[in-house]
């Protein structure tokens, strides 16, 4: 007879948790949002996808545990540590609005139904939005999103503060890497990589600072010898 190992529960659970870290994303608080943003946003957008299946008007139509199976559902796409559990939880009850509000906003200006959505639902969305108050309050909203525009500055995006300065540590890194390889290109030879003018306006552009600074580095112009 054949006696099969007796594992501790203990040891599954274990098990279980290492894997989930493995495969899913790692996100954090950071001030008012995740770090790193587009993951969190991409989970939340895709969470919205999977779970609007009832004819919620706006994210704060839904009740406590509605919201709740949205939460429970986010955190099937992206971890954390256990230490940040609260904080997470406070600031997801705040991102599902906005983005929800931005996919109602472009079907109503495409007139046309999301993929994911169920009939029933975009049917009876179409019925609220037309009614004089919502219609009234939409416009007084666009209006006041309109003046909000001519004193706004351009921010970098849906990223936050903290990634861009993420990002130009690492690009100080990464550049100075490639400033000194350069440098041993030649013994008599001197070689600039940049002209100064152009080098600060990388630094101005976060939008190709990792890419230039990795082509450098990486000698795909011919920079960087063997």
């Amino acid at each position: 007879m054949i006696h099969q190992p007796q594992y501790p529960p203990d040891l599954f659970r274990m098990y279980f948790k290492t894997m989930t870290l493995l495969v899913l994303e790692i996100i954090e608080p950071c001030n008012d949002g995740f770090y790193p943003s587009r993951v969190a946003s991409k989970a939340i957008t895709k969470t919205i996808k999977q779970q609007y299946f009832d004819r919620w008007l706006t994210w704060g139509a839904m009740l406590d545990e509605e919201k709740e199976v949205f939460f429970q559902r986010f955190k099937r796409k992206v971890t954390w540590r256990p230490e940040h559990e609260e904080k997470i939880r406070k600031i997801f009850n705040t991102k599902p609005s906005h983005r929800l509000s931005e996919i109602f906003m472009e079907a109503r200006k495409t007139g046309k139904k999301p993929y994911w959505m169920f009939d029933r639902v975009w049917n009876s969305l179409l019925v609220q939005w037309n009614q004089p108050e919502f219609r009234s309050k939409s416009a007084r909203n666009q209006k006041n999103r309109e003046s909000e525009k001519g004193g706004c500055l351009h921010t970098g995006g849906s990223i936050t503060i903290h990634e861009h300065a993420l990002r130009m540590e690492e690009f100080q890194i990464v550049f100075s890497q490639a400033r000194s390889e350069a440098a041993t290109c030649g013994e008599e030879e001197e070689i600039s990589l940049l002209d100064p003018n152009e080098e600060e306006k990388l630094r101005k552009n976060f939008g190709y600072l990792l890419l230039v600074a990795k082509i450098l580095r990486d000698g795909i112009w011919g920079w960087k010898t063997e």
